[in-house]
């Protein structure tokens, strides 16, 4: 009779466990669901849809440039006004200015060269962290004007922020 006392609680615990395993595995999907569309509330209440995802963060605008440790040097001596986003596809900061960065390249054709690098390939990555020792998150965003970086910052502005830092260089 002891025993089956025994084997009883042996199950109970057995179920109890699983229970909170189960529980604990649909709190954790729940938690962290892709398959919502994230939105954005702006200053007067309305909500905004953010269709931007980790396939668009890759793509080039018609006037942004693919950066590339090869072409790096290249691009950002040209003559002018050269700004720099090195991203990740699954950042959501820089999946929020990305599309703000393709409107800019597009405002200011022939004044700004926009140039994207992905931390997300190998090469690049270890480009990027052997040229700027202090480089830890992104998006981090370069200005450099004739060959020399001006300024340089992590994390997302407005599109309205964009524009004033690049007018300060744009001629």
């Amino acid at each position: 009779m002891a025993e089956v006392k025994k084997n009883k609680i042996w199950v109970t615990v057995f179920w109890i466990i699983f229970g909170l395993a189960v529980l604990g595995g649909v709190v954790y999907m729940a938690w962290n669901r892709t398959d919502t569309t994230p939105t954005t509330t702006t200053a007067d209440n309305s909500t905004v849809t953010d269709n931007t995802s980790a396939a668009a963060v890759d793509q080039l605008g018609p006037n942004e440039v693919k950066l590339t440790p090869s072409n790096f040097d290249e691009i950002t001596k040209k003559a002018g006004v050269v700004l720099i986003d090195v991203y990740s596809p699954t950042c959501p900061h820089c999946q929020k200015i990305a599309p703000i960065l393709t409107e800019l390249s597009n405002e200011y054709v022939g004044k700004l060269i926009v140039g994207k690098m992905s931390v997300e390939i190998n090469e690049n990555r270890d480009f990027i962290l052997a040229r700027e020792k202090d480089f830890q998150y992104v998006p981090a965003i370069w200005i450099y004007q004739d060959g020399v970086v001006k300024e340089s910052f992590t994390g997302e502005k407005t599109k309205e922020e964009f524009k004033a830092l690049i007018d300060k260089y744009v001629k």
